[in-house]
C-alpha cells in the first residue's frame, strides 16, 4: 500500500475500526525506500516476533522437563511410528512421509 500510494500516512496504533487509505489530502513522500517502510512497521514487526518467540517457550520447557526427569516416552503414536520405520517393505510414499 505504501508503494502504490507513495505515502506512509497510514494510521498508527491504536488502529481505527475501518481501513482508511490516505487520499489526495495526505502529503506524498518524495521517495519510498525500504527503510521508510521498515521505520513505519518496526514496532508491529518486533511485537509479532516477540509474541512468536514467547509462544515457543511452553513446548520447550515441557520437553526440557520431560528430558530432565528421565520420563520414558509412552505414546501409542510414537510406538506405531517406531514400528513403521523398522519395516522395509513400505511403499515409497510412506517411506517419503517418514523421511520428512
Amino acid at each position: 500500500a505504501v508503494v502504490s500510494t507513495q505515502s506512509t500516512g497510514f494510521p498508527e496504533p491504536p488502529y481505527p475500526d475501518s481501513v482508511i487509505c490516505p487520499g489526495d489530502k495526505m502529503p506524498r513522500d518524495d521517495e519510498i525506500t525500504m527503510w521508510t517502510i521498515i521505520n513505519k512497521v518496526k514496532l508491529e514487526a518486533f511485537m509479532w516476533g516477540a509474541g512468536t518467540a514467547i509462544g515457543e517457550l511452553p513446548p520447550y520447557f515441557m520437553a526440557r522437563t520431560a528430558r530432565l526427569t528421565g520420563s520414558d516416552i509412552d505414546d501409542d503414536e510414537f510406538n506405531e511410528l517406531q514400528n513403521l520405520t523398522d519395516k522395509s517393505g513400505l511403499p515409497w510414499t510412506m517411506r517419503f512421509k517418514l523421511w520428512m
